[in-house]
């Protein structure tokens, strides 16, 4: 699965599959799907994890992205939170065939979590 996101005002292809999985597990020593599920299941925001999927993802996509810590020097974080449900989408879209109604709902809740904080955000901004 890929997409293409505009983030810095630059557009940066993403993409998910089985490599990305390795990736994350050997890059950051956790456990992706674990990772994945806390995000989905209590709705929290933890942006350290999205960027440690939003870096993953990059570099699933693109194998010359440069290592985490300098791929985040040039990120901001409200560049992040507007991209924050492309990445649920992506990874999510590339785990369905695995996932089971519980995990459906629970990112139901995370993209009904998503909306309402960015489309006030959004408005404030206008």
């Amino acid at each position: 699965m890929t997409k293409t996101v505009k983030i810095g005002g630059k557009n940066m292809r993403l993409e998910s599959n089985a490599y990305s999985l390795i990736l994350y597990e050997t890059t950051f020593h956790r456990k992706f799907l674990k990772d994945y599920e806390n995000i989905c299941g209590t709705g929290e925001l933890d942006v350290v994890n999205y960027i440690r999927f939003l870096w993953t993802l990059a570099k699933t996509a693109d194998r010359d992205i440069e290592d985490f810590e300098t791929f985040t020097e040039g990120l901001a974080l409200g560049d992040v939170f507007k991209i924050l449900p492309d990445l649920v989408e992506l990874i999510y879209d590339n785990l369905k065939t695995q996932t089971v109604k519980k995990k459906k709902a629970r990112l139901s809740r995370v993209f009904t979590f998503l909306r309402s904080k960015f489309s006030r955000t959004r408005h404030a901004e206008a």
